[in-house]
């Protein structure tokens, strides 16, 4: 098993055995940890849970879930904390590093790419909610700002992976239909949640539109990108696009 982590990331103490057990009783491919955060700085009334997956601290709850294409496609392993089996690298190959950090951006998109890689594989994984880590959130990060860079650029780089992953889901003008009914759902409920105790909502909906700003970018101008990215496999049967969840 080889098992990531980040430099900004503090594990549990038995968060290497809590993986081994996952994926010896699950036979899993992968394996998915719980991701906890480390603020510094408290963190603001608009930040809703909605959001975390921004600052890498997405918390997928507390029983274990088995992960494969159409099931808890939602549950990403991501590079803060997560571990595969070499042969699965050595089969599919690492990381592509043309979809890591850009200078000037806010683009990430190696965890994605290689999710998709291992579904597409019929690769199986599971999330493990006992292998713990906890994942420094800078102050200079809880700012709107950051959080509608992030997410605008995130829809760049999931458009062109979806150009050499498509998911076989009905598109209009080059975009999945459903994700066109969600931008024109958030717009209307953004103006609806009016009044200071609603902040969070107004805020997580406005986010998932510059999320959606972002994909349009990419759709309609990612050919080069999804060309670094090819040769891929068939599509992706009913894969949804993975991006911020939707408002509690």
């Amino acid at each position: 098993l080889l098992a990531f982590t980040d430099d900004d990331v503090l594990p549990s103490p038995r968060w290497v055995a809590a993986i081994a057990k996952a994926m010896a009783e699950s036979g899993a491919d992968f394996c998915a940890g719980r991701i906890r955060p480390l603020w510094g700085a408290p963190p603001p009334a608009w930040l809703s849970p909605a959001l975390h997956g921004v600052l890498a601290i997405p918390d997928n709850g507390p029983e274990r879930l088995p992960i494969r294409r159409g099931l808890n496609e939602h549950v990403m392993p991501i590079g803060a904390n997560m571990a595969v089996r070499r042969e699965v690298l050595d089969r599919l190959g690492g990381w592509r590093p043309e979809l890591g950090k850009l200078r000037h951006t806010l683009r990430s998109g190696e965890d994605h790419e290689f999710f998709l890689r291992m579904l597409h594989a019929g690769l199986r994984g599971v999330y493990e909610p006992e292998a713990v880590v906890a994942h420094l959130v800078p102050a200079d990060r809880l700012r709107r700002g950051y959080f509608l860079r992030w997410l605008h650029d995130n829809g760049l780089v999931v458009a062109g992976i979806e150009r050499a992953y498509p998911p076989r889901v009905v598109s209009l003008l080059g975009v999945p239909r459903y994700l066109w009914r969600e931008a024109a759902s958030d717009a209307l409920r953004m103006v609806a949640a009016w009044g200071p105790d609603r902040a969070a909502e107004r805020f997580a909906r406005a986010n998932r539109l510059a999320w959606f700003a972002g994909y349009l970018r990419g759709a309609w101008s990612g050919a080069a990108l999804a060309a670094a990215l090819r040769p891929a496999a068939p599509p992706v049967r009913g894969t949804r696009t993975a991006r911020v969840q939707e408002p509690r």
